[in-house]
């Protein structure tokens, strides 16, 4: 058993225990023009390297009140992110919702000239959550996994308590971004 947080960490959350904010959609990010006039607290935290994403983790499990509750925050390995994700919906599906991914859904590159396109991350809680209650877990930003990335390693996990990957050459990211197709969310 594990927990997952209902939504990704926000602007302000992160900014809050990491005094610095990298996102680039932010105030003043290197795509500030894209988010001008409109509030980013409450959009995800992206633009975060893996490191200080396990940073961030760590540092949240030794405040305090996270102490006092016994709570011991850490990144999801991809098998636990891909459960929480499809929420129990089958494998099968290509995305958690069905077989089809529609703008309603997430935020992610619809067609080329499509008005549902933001170009953008959005604010968290933007989307309906899925079955589990979490939100955007595809599309919107990227999110970190703990785990190594292998490009085969579906195929060659075992089916019941799957070992974690063995150390590769990058690390692991789920659910896609507001700038990619629907094939590739």
């Amino acid at each position: 058993p594990f927990y997952l947080a209902a939504t990704t960490v926000t602007q302000a959350e992160y900014e809050a225990l990491m005094r610095t904010n990298p996102s680039a959609h932010s105030a003043k990010g290197r795509m500030r023009r894209k988010v001008a006039g409109l509030a980013t607290e409450q959009f995800p935290v992206e633009s975060v390297a893996w490191h200080d994403a396990v940073d961030f983790c760590n540092r949240l499990s030794e405040t305090p009140q996270e102490q006092a509750k016994g709570h011991i925050y850490r990144l999801p390995s991809e098998i636990e992110w891909e459960l929480a994700c499809r929420a129990e919906a089958s494998l099968m599906a290509p995305v958690p919702y069905g077989q089809t991914l529609s703008p309603r859904f997430a935020n992610f590159k619809a067609a080329a000239n499509a008005r549902t396109n933001l170009g953008r991350p959005t604010t968290v809680r933007s989307y309906a959550p899925n079955a589990f209650r979490l939100y955007e877990m595809i599309g919107n930003v990227w999110e970190w996994c703990g785990d190594w990335f292998h490009e085969n390693y579906y195929n060659l996990m075992r089916r019941v308590d799957p070992l974690p990957p063995e150390v590769s050459d990058r690390r692991n990211a789920r659910g896609g971004t507001y700038n990619l197709e629907a094939r590739r969310v």
